[in-house]
């Protein structure tokens, strides 16, 4: 962006301005978790590329030229890059904060870095109401004020740009509720169109999701009244409204002086109240700190009492239960002990192993800290529970010094960043006691840690466990935001995204009346244009009603793409496809992807049933590359099999992606352009039953 050449001057122009000693009045650094939000965001790139007028490369990091980069950047070099650039942020920030004395949080402090990444540090200049707001103390405005300062710097020229507004609403979630969980449904935008009139202040507005609005915007129009904020479906927001969804609203004018009922204040809602825990046992008091997570585990029944119906909290924990529980917790299988072994002679009782044997091998040989079969049954340390959880989670080494006194070792430290493990306080000295026994109640919070932990950052698919690469690029679909009508036929419910219904056909659907089809809603639709056979010999074959369907779908005004039905094995053959499909289309009026669409037969004989996925991400990249080079833009199909396990997504970031998946709401975390929501679609003009898919922009 434009905004971060000016930024990096100004931050270098408040450095030279400050002695050192000044910028490290708070000795506040930003977090790890700020750089991995910003790397998420803006996604890695080996070669420098043009944006806005200025050249960038790695993770959005501003240079000169390419000439400072003929040979690309490294991802660790690209880190170091970027954490160079957020050096200058920080200090700039620490500049404004330790002149006026200001205190913020962690997560304020990440936060107000995180935008000037984004947008530069010109909103340090004190005359900015933001700046402004932190200088007098924040504690003098309200929630929904701080938020729309914070958001109004998301314009691309003089316009609100609305993938600025979700990175703002990130950080707002990070410089409230300390939270790097990427979240941008926590806070809604308010874009205000005046219709001839002055905005009071921007034309954003910020407000927490599932509040009243409280406090609505009053433009102003010179021989007008202002009668309110209207939405596209010509509804009047109120300030008694729940704020529930992103808007752009319109200004209504009433000529003249106009005396208007007032809007009444929101009555403020008594939140409910939590239901009371109830216990299941008599020594786990509902309000000890350790209770919520018992209770739920026990509720889940991943833990249980004893027989006596006690829980007894505070005995030792084994090794062998220590490996069933993170491991399970971490998204591992459940592991059966092995079978027990017979003597050579077959006199003697076959041997049983130890319940917990199947936990121990499978530890052991995936290289997890376990111990010998002889010591499942003997209590585990918090030290060796810091070492399996953080080999478990595969947690990344940690750079922030040890927040404890008497422990300082990568996993203690790699736990305490994670929020999985974080000590207790002996007088004013945070402690570890790493060599004391874990207790059943320590451990209860662990595993319910590492249990959350997992879920926000792995996949789990087929039985397998994936992590989440954070630096590729993430879907921007709120998956509660997809709805479907009496006829199952399925929207986007944000009047900022535009969306479009369409279907996939081939010669199964055979005849298709389109002028029917495109009467009934249909605005696209994916021939296909051919396949191959799923034999070993696997032959090129021509969809027998193509050219028939693509004649008949632009007759009916839809807008028209291509999929081919592939089973290569290796890249010549990707190549002979992309030859194959390019012959029966070149000079066609396409208007959407041409698609390779990979699927895997699995019955005998098929050529696909035992395929090297190794070359799949090959395969797709010489058909696309091939398809985009006459002209045509490429995209391939996946479900969530091939995308999670198969496709190496990192080398595809440049290709949209066609999802398929049969369920009400994705929850596929990569981005994708189209998805194919069900199989089974009643469309008027065609007999059979049809693909469904909504695009997405």
């Amino acid at each position: 962006m434009k905004t971060r050449l000016i930024s990096l001057i100004l931050a270098a122009l408040l450095l030279a301005a400050i002695p050192a000693s000044a910028v490290n009045g708070q000795s506040m650094s930003y977090s790890d978790g700020l750089v991995d939000y910003i790397k998420r965001g803006e996604g890695y790139r080996a070669m420098p590329y043009a944006s806005g007028g200025n050249w960038l490369i790695g993770y959005g990091c501003l240079i000169n030229s390419p000439a400072d980069y003929p040979n690309g950047i490294s991802e660790a070099g690209a880190e170091a890059l970027l954490r160079g650039k957020m050096d200058l942020f920080a200090r700039a920030i620490h500049n404004l904060l330790d002149r006026y004395g200001v205190q913020v949080t962690q997560g304020q402090f990440d936060a107000l870095c995180g935008l000037s990444y984004s947008v530069g540090t010109a909103w340090t200049n004190p005359g900015n109401r933001l700046s402004s707001m932190l200088i007098r103390g924040l504690d003098n405005y309200s929630e929904q004020e701080i938020a729309t300062a914070f958001a109004v710097w998301c314009h691309v020229g003089s316009s609100p740009n609305t993938a600025l507004l979700r990175r703002r609403s990130i950080e707002l979630d990070m410089f409230f509720n300390d939270s790097y969980a990427d979240r941008a449904d926590q806070f809604r935008w308010l874009i205000l169109d005046p219709k001839g009139g002055e905005n009071e202040y921007s034309d954003v507005a910020m407000y927490r999701a599932g509040a009243p609005y409280g406090v609505l915007p009053q433009p102003t129009r010179s021989g007008y009244t202002f009668a309110g904020w209207q939405t596209a479906d010509g509804r009047v927001l109120k300030r008694a409204d729940t704020v529930t969804e992103n808007l752009y609203v319109s200004a209504t004018w009433l000529e003249g002086n106009v005396v208007l009922e007032p809007d009444p204040e929101p009555v403020p809602e008594t939140p409910p109240e939590e239901e009371p825990l109830v216990s299941p046992f008599p020594d786990v008091a509902a309000d000890a700190w350790y209770a919520k997570d018992v209770i739920g585990l026990t509720q889940k029944g991943i833990v249980s009492g004893f027989d006596d119906g006690r829980f007894y909290p505070d005995r030792n924990v084994t090794w062998g239960q220590a490996l069933k529980l993170v491991l399970l917790a971490a998204g591992y299988p459940e592991q059966k002990p092995p079978t027990p072994s017979k003597s050579e002679d077959g006199d003697e009782e076959p041997v049983q192993p130890h319940w917990a044997e199947g936990y121990r091998y499978y530890g052991s040989i995936l290289g997890y800290p376990v111990t010998d079969a002889q010591s499942l049954d003997k209590p585990v340390t918090r030290y060796e529970i810091a070492a399996l959880v953080r080999a478990a989670l595969e947690l990344p080494e940690s750079t922030e010094p040890s927040p404890y006194a008497d422990a300082s070792g990568p996993a203690v430290r790699a736990l305490y960043a994670a929020g999985i493990m974080q000590g207790s306080w002996e007088g004013d000295q945070r402690v570890f006691k790493g060599n004391d026994n874990i207790r059943r109640s320590e451990l209860c919070a662990v595993v319910a840690r590492t249990e959350r932990y997992a879920s926000e950052h792995f996949v789990f698919v087929a039985g397998t466990r994936k992590a989440v690469h954070f630096d590729w690029a993430m879907s921007e679909w709120e998956p509660t935001a997809f709805v479907t009508d009496e006829r199952e036929r399925m929207a986007y419910d944000d009047a900022s995204r535009s969306t479009r219904l369409g279907i996939d056909v081939s010669s199964h659907q055979g005849e298709i009346d389109w002028q029917a089809v495109a009467a009934d809603g249909v605005e696209f639709a994916i021939l296909r244009v051919g396949f191959r056979g799923y034999g070993s010999e696997g032959t090129l074959n021509d969809d027998e009603r193509f050219v028939e369907n693509l004649a008949g779908a632009k007759a009916a005004g839809l807008d028209v793409g291509v999929y081919f039905f592939s089973q290569a094995l290796s890249v010549e053959e990707a190549l002979e496809e992309a030859d194959f499909v390019l012959e029966r289309i070149q000079g066609l009026p396409l208007t959407m992807p041409v698609v390779f669409d990979w699927e895997q037969m699995t019955y005998a004989g098929s050529r696909t049933a035992r395929p090297d996925f190794s070359v799949l991400t090959d395969c797709a990249l010489a058909f696309c590359e091939k398809i985009r080079a006459a002209g045509f833009e490429p995209m391939v199909y996946l479900n969530k099999t091939l995308g999670y396990l198969y496709y190496d997504l990192g080398r595809m970031q440049h290709l949209e992606l066609w999802l398929a998946w049969y369920h009400p709401q994705p929850d596929f975390v990569y981005a994708y352009r189209m998805w194919q929501y069900g199989d089974s679609g009643k469309v008027k003009g065609i007999n059979e039953k049809v693909d469904m898919n909504i695009w997405l922009s």
